[in-house]
């Protein structure tokens, strides 16, 4: 499922439109005001699957997340990735975190998680997985797991936005888990 957001058109007219040096300023400036160190902008700039494009449009992502507390792990995270489809994944699952912020006010983007994770402003978490299908197998169970590990013990309003749809068992097994679950979130946000 490829997902299209207004995000992508305007991060290429700017690089079609625009003086490279200038927009390779603006964009260290901007990553600096999010956190992001002299050499993490430079590793964020020089990371391969991170196309120009691909940069411009996580930026614009970053920007419609103004005022969320933790933009800069977004940066981070998208600098460890390691394959292309990785990369169209994470992208689409921020695109999603993008449409959900406005609708929901998120507080702040959580860390460490290998998929866009944020705490809404009433403490709620939701995480986001642009995925096309999502089926109960050993390795969803692993990585449940290992979300759910990583998410404060009594934490409760847990949410997963799926933009595909989920196996009515792995839609009972999460739920049994504490998670309010959400497929079809691509079509759901969009309208």
């Amino acid at each position: 499922m490829r997902l299209i957001f207004a995000a992508p058109w305007r991060a290429m007219d700017a690089i079609y439109n625009e003086d490279p040096a200038v927009l390779r300023a603006r964009q260290r400036a901007t990553l600096a005001s999010y956190g992001l160190t002299t050499l993490e902008t430079r590793r964020f700039e020089n990371t391969l699957l991170l196309s120009p494009t691909r940069q411009r449009l996580m930026g614009e992502y970053a920007k419609s997340l103004d005022g969320v507390a933790g933009r800069d792990e977004l940066f981070r995270h998208a600098m460890n990735l390691t394959s292309e489809d990785e990369v169209e994944v994470f992208l689409q699952s921020t695109g999603l975190l993008v449409s959900l912020h406005a609708r929901r006010p998120i507080k702040t983007i959580l860390s460490g998680l290998r998929l866009p994770t944020a705490q809404f402003a009433d403490g709620g978490i939701v995480v986001l997985g642009s995925f096309d299908a999502v089926y109960w197998t050993e390795d969803v169970a692993t990585d449940a797991a290992a979300l759910h590990a990583l998410i404060p013990a009594s934490q409760s309003g847990l949410e997963l936005w799926i933009a595909g749809t989920l196996s009515p068992r792995a839609s009972s097994e999460l739920s049994a888990r504490g998670w309010d679950v959400h497929d079809h979130a691509a079509e759901t946000l969009a309208r």
